[in-house]
Formats: C-alpha cells, structure tokens, sequence
C-alpha cells in the first residue's frame, strides 16, 4: 500500500513540477520574448535618430 502512495506521490510532484517549467516556458515566449524584441527596436530607432541628427 505504501508503495503505491509513493509511486502516485512521485508522479504527481513530477506532474506539477512539468506543469510549472511549461508555464514559465509559455510566459517567456509569450511576453518576455516580445518586450524584449521591442525594447532592442526601440534602440535601433535611437540609433538612427541620432546618426540622422547628426548629420552622418
């Protein structure tokens, strides 16, 4: 009987261990990853904003 509670234990902790690392996964992807993306467009824009400025 113990066995089994363990067995059942072991594949519930693993279960909502998986299920944790896949929603972390999905919030990178879904915003971290976009903000990311924009803040790097954002300073190329700089960039070109102050080459054009300056005259170069």
């Amino acid at each position: 009987m113990k066995s089994k509670f363990t067995l059942g234990f072991i594949a519930g902790a693993g279960t909502a261990l998986g299920v944790v690392a896949a929603g972390l996964t999905i919030v990178k992807l879904a915003v971290i990853n976009p903000i990311e993306k924009h803040e790097a467009w954002i300073e190329e824009n700089k960039k070109k904003a102050n080459r054009k400025a300056n005259g170069h």
